[in-house]
């Protein structure tokens, strides 16, 4: 009976001793607030450490810009809690995008935490997280025919030559007659008669900014300008069409100009938005649609800006 009781006594006695040696670990836990995301949306890690009462030596977790199939848009600052004065918390959210389609894992990431009391540290992981990332469906559900082939000719016919440059020497002419009327009767040319791609669209911008968003159909116009002077800004500092792209390849094309990543998310959200707007009957606020009205604009900015940058630099 005296054996039995000893035993008993024993295994209490080590049951509580593991009770409070895991309970004087820390703890790292990490979690998604979202499994599944279009090319160019936003999921956000929260990672979460619970820390004993008792001094610790951190190495947090080393986030680089970006993992594989992902981009890192934002990191927080690493918020921290007490109690009695003693650290028993550690928090921070980081924000990732991507623009590859597929399924695709955000790995498990680690910080050691070593007692200041002995030299035993405790590495620890979260948890690795699945997402899809997947295009924006084509709302209209149009079903489109298959284009015939078209045969090339080998050569030009004559007639096209002798068009062509009678055209251009009409041209010449015409403008030489107006260069001597101008020269002439002393008038200056009007300026904006010839504008930019870039200034084009920042006039259309401008008159959006007029636009009076009190009833649907505006809001709706108002939101399907917005992509379309995108598009063609594009299409004439690259001459080529983007007018039937979707917001998912429009995006894709974006990343491929070394977009700043906040810039780029600003982008998907106001691209998303006019789809919402065009396709979902959305009715964003007057701030929300002034908002998109920005990002499209900085967005023309940066590439106007990328392309004055190569012109310098191959003058």
């Amino acid at each position: 009976m005296h054996t039995v009781k000893r035993t008993l006594f024993l295994t209490v006695i080590s049951c509580f001793g593991s009770l409070l040696f895991v309970q004087a670990q820390p703890s790292l836990k990490a979690t998604i607030d979202k499994n599944a995301i279009l090319i160019g949306e936003q999921l956000t890690l929260k990672i979460t450490a619970t820390l004993p009462k008792q001094d610790f030596f951190i190495k947090w977790i080393e986030m680089p810009d970006s993992l594989e199939h992902f981009e890192v848009v934002e990191k927080s600052i690493i918020d921290s809690s007490f109690t009695n004065q003693k650290l028993t918390g550690l928090s921070q959210t980081i924000t990732f995008t991507s623009f590859d389609s597929g399924k695709f894992v955000i790995p498990q990431l680690d910080a050691s935490f070593t007692p200041s009391a002995n030299d035993t540290s405790f590495n620890l992981l979260t948890d690795s997280f699945a997402v899809a990332v997947a295009y924006l469906a084509d709302s209209t559900n149009t079903v489109r025919d298959i284009k015939t082939i078209w045969e090339v000719k080998d050569e030009i016919p004559t007639w096209y030559w002798i068009a062509g440059v009678t055209a251009l020497l009409l041209l010449i002419l015409i403008g030489y007659w107006l260069y001597k009327r101008y020269k002439n009767s002393g008038t200056i040319l009007p300026r904006g008669s010839f504008l930019s791609a870039y200034q084009q669209a920042i006039n259309e911008l401008e008159k959006l900014k007029q636009s009076d968003l009190s009833s649907a159909s505006a809001i709706k116009q108002y939101h399907s300008r917005l992509p379309e002077i995108l598009k063609q800004y594009l299409a004439v500092k690259q001459g080529a069409f983007y007018g039937s792209n979707t917001t998912s390849e429009m995006l894709i094309l974006l990343n491929q100009k070394n977009f700043d990543k906040t810039m780029l998310s600003k982008t998907a959200a106001s691209l998303r938005c006019s789809d919402a707007v065009k396709f979902a009957k959305y009715q964003p606020a007057a701030d929300e649609s002034e908002t998109c009205r920005l990002d499209i604009k900085e967005a023309i900015d940066f590439v106007e800006q990328q392309s004055n940058n190569i012109k310098k630099e191959t003058a």
